[in-house]
């Protein structure tokens, strides 16, 4: 690497992704970012776009209360509903389907009902996690873009077999992927629009992630045997409130069910009053289904170490059978097709103002690579001076901890 005099880039390495907005705070407090609108260029196998349950003005502006409160999920939202954040390219790999491709405008304010940070996207990645409303009914509203696509066309036919035969994954839509060039374009034109600033964010497992609710007690066949009694579909000329409204019909009797299993622990008491606690699940096939899992579990599982709250946490996550939690185990060419990729777009745009890497994903997924080892470059595009940010990310052993170096220079 040719020393040359560079432009320094804050790198901040997280574990847990909810921990990137602390940095971009701090970056905001001193005034190294802008205070608002900002542009977030977010490369994921995940959308992390949720929200906190039941998330308040107070607690957004709190940011103490507001950290405490976030999750690998719903950390970017918080952050445009104060007004930080006003654009956000997701860019997922192809194995990813949560949100299809495109660009979506809508707005995030406090429901007036309830005084909860919602947003009016009617996809079903919002509606299924009941954080939908009406524009009309919103407060306080902001404006809201964000834009979907998917890197690692070139990649992509290699995977389709791969993506349909693996479990809790279906084939995605990736037929309106326009490659690297056209993202480039539109990541482009969003900096320029945004004063040439934005934030680079890119959690690891954008090159390899596992669902880990696969492998939760997996000697009753858990996950699949959640998938028919929590799967949801949008459903031809429904209303986005009436669909979540048949969500909420759904998801509240089981929620209460799983939280009173937790509370009451005892398997004794609760065979004894399981019949009773079933009479809120409305479907006859679901509560016999459900029944029969409880009873599995009860039979097969540690008791002490049988968790209620995780069962139900994994059936959450079968919001429907298209748009899935992404499972994909890359290959070590796989990962260095994608990262191909990344280099090509990165090097085609300005430099971030701020970059964000989280890690603690890359760590779990280490010990299933058929390979103990791998290295990874990704090169940091062009600025005044052409220089690059290379991160080099080394795996060396399933139980090692995650080595990363960032330098700056070419």
């Amino acid at each position: 690497m040719t020393e040359r005099n560079t432009t320094a880039v804050a790198v901040h390495i997280v574990e847990d992704h909810n921990d990137a907005l602390c940095h971009i705070y701090a970056a905001i407090a001193k005034k190294r970012i802008p205070f608002s609108n900002n542009f977030l260029i977010h490369f994921d196998s995940h959308p992390d776009l949720l929200l906190p349950e039941n998330l308040v003005k107070s607690q957004v502006y709190d940011k103490n209360v507001l950290f405490d409160r976030l999750s690998i999920e719903n950390w970017i939202m918080p952050a445009v509903f104060a007004g930080h954040v006003d654009t956000i390219l997701w860019i997922k790999p192809p194995w990813s389907n949560q949100i299809p491709n495109g660009v979506y405008h809508f707005k995030i304010g406090l429901e007036s009902s309830s005084g909860h940070v919602k947003v009016s996207c009617p996809e079903l990645y919002f509606i299924s996690e009941m954080l939908y409303c009406d524009e009309e009914d919103l407060e306080e509203i902001r404006n809201v873009t964000l834009h979907v696509a998917t890197l690692g066309d070139t990649m992509k036919n290699a995977l389709l077999a791969d993506i349909e035969s693996s479990a809790g994954t279906t084939r995605p839509n990736n037929d309106d992927d326009s490659g690297v060039a056209s993202t480039v374009d539109l990541a482009e034109k969003i900096i320029r629009e945004h004063n040439d600033r934005f934030i680079l964010d890119i959690d690891l497992d954008f090159f390899s992630t596992l669902n880990p609710f696969l492998s939760t007690y997996k000697s009753v066949d858990l996950y699949q045997r959640l998938k028919s009694i929590y799967q949801f579909k949008l459903k031809e000329g429904e209303t986005p409130n009436d669909s979540q409204a048949r969500r909420k019909l759904q998801m509240e009797p089981l929620s209460q069910l799983f939280k009173a299993l937790q509370d009451i622990k005892n398997p004794d008491i609760i065979m004894e009053r399981l019949p009773s606690m079933m009479e809120s699940i409305t479907n006859s096939n679901n509560r016999e289904q459900l029944r029969l899992l409880i009873v599995d579990l009860l039979e097969k599982e540690d008791l002490t170490e049988l968790d209620w709250t995780l069962v139900h946490d994994a059936g959450c996550t079968w919001d429907s059978p298209k748009q899935v939690l992404p499972h994909h185990e890359s290959t070590e060419e796989e990962i260095k097709s994608l990262m191909r990729e990344v280099n090509c777009f990165l090097s085609g745009i300005a430099s971030p103002s701020l970059v964000t890497i989280a890690s603690l994903s890359l760590t779990h997924a280490a010990s299933s690579w058929q390979r103990s080892k791998f290295t990874s470059r990704l090169p940091r595009g062009r600025a005044n001076d052409n220089s690059v940010l290379v991160c080099s990310v080394g795996v060396t052993a399933p139980s090692s901890a995650t080595v990363l170096k960032v330098e700056l220079g070419d």
